[in-house]
């Protein structure tokens, strides 16, 4: 139902005149009585009683005359709600997010985002899948590590430096490796996660990082507060453990070294969603938030 049809049927029952309508919508009286016609045979009725003198409604177009104002009215209403979250951030934004990335780095810095865009209703999920945006219904992603969904844009967020670490406590006591091989003598602390794989010297070719496994845990907070409290060595990502070197609770090792769990030399964090033709401001509002918190993490 069109809402030009509606417009001229509306204005002619209240005015009781095409020429009049005609008037006061800027358009041609055939063009009005062409639009009322066509609306009386998608409906099916006739709305006017016409004649010479006069036009005056029937039973049926006095009946629809009301549902015809509301249905103008709804339209109106529904484009104002769209144009809304088309011009300003507003609404519900869904998140997805690796759980460690999730809670060292991305829950701290929600509530400054909240702050600045008072109408964004957030709802963040912490999991390591890899979810299908579409069919889950998440606006957008952050992933770490070499991405294989093609059909996502991609924004790179932030580098992911890994640091070897230890407590002041282990070195104490194990001694502090000077060599790559010394770590032969001391405890790893590694992650059960299936897209890891064993650690490797970036810059070496093949070559893992030879460290005697200890203790295996899933989860990479865990890691950390086994390490922290003197259990062993662990290569931990710089945003996770920043705050513990500056404060001299980890001890960075061998950093002329650089060091990764992934297959891939790429171990970014990225952020991404759905192409779309048009972004809503929610999200492009959250994409430049991410990218100005991360120009403001400096890696330890």
């Amino acid at each position: 139902m069109k809402s030009t049809r509606l417009l001229c049927f509306i204005k002619t029952a209240e005015l009781g005149s095409f020429s009049a309508t005609a008037t006061a919508l800027n358009m041609q009286v055939s063009s009005v009585t062409r639009h009322v016609t066509a609306l009386e045979e998608e409906l099916g009725a006739r709305f006017f009683n016409r004649s010479r003198k006069r036009i005056t409604l029937t039973e049926a177009g006095g009946l629809f005359l009301p549902f015809a104002k509301r249905i103008l009215e709804e339209e109106r209403r529904a484009r104002e709600a769209v144009n809304g979250l088309q011009t300003a951030p507003t609404g519900e934004l869904t998140i997805s997010c690796t759980r460690a990335f999730g809670e060292y780095w991305l829950a701290a810095r929600l509530p400054k985002f909240m702050e600045a865009f008072p109408h964004v209703q957030l709802a963040l999920q912490f999991d390591d899948r890899v979810i299908d945006l579409s069919s889950e219904g998440v606006d957008l992603a952050i992933r770490i590590g070499a991405l294989t969904d093609s059909g996502l844009i991609a924004l790179r967020i932030l580098e992911n430096e890994f640091l070897l670490v230890a407590s002041p406590d282990y070195l104490e006591r194990h001694g502090t490796p000077q060599t790559l091989a010394d770590l032969a003598k001391l405890h790893g602390v590694w992650l059960a996660y299936p897209r890891w794989s064993n650690f490797r010297v970036l810059g070496q070719k093949d070559m893992d990082l030879v460290l005697p496994q200890r203790i295996e845990l899933n989860t990479p907070a865990s890691i950390h507060q086994v390490v922290r409290n003197a259990g062993g060595i662990s290569a931990l990502p710089t945003w996770m453990v920043s705050e513990d070197v500056a404060s001299g609770r980890l001890v960075p090792l061998l950093t002329s070294y650089r060091f990764s769990p992934y297959e891939s030399d790429n171990s970014a964090v990225y952020a991404v969603y759905q192409e779309r033709r048009f972004m809503p401001p929610k999200i492009r509002a959250f994409l430049d938030f991410l990218k100005g918190e991360a120009a403001h993490t400096k890696p330890s």
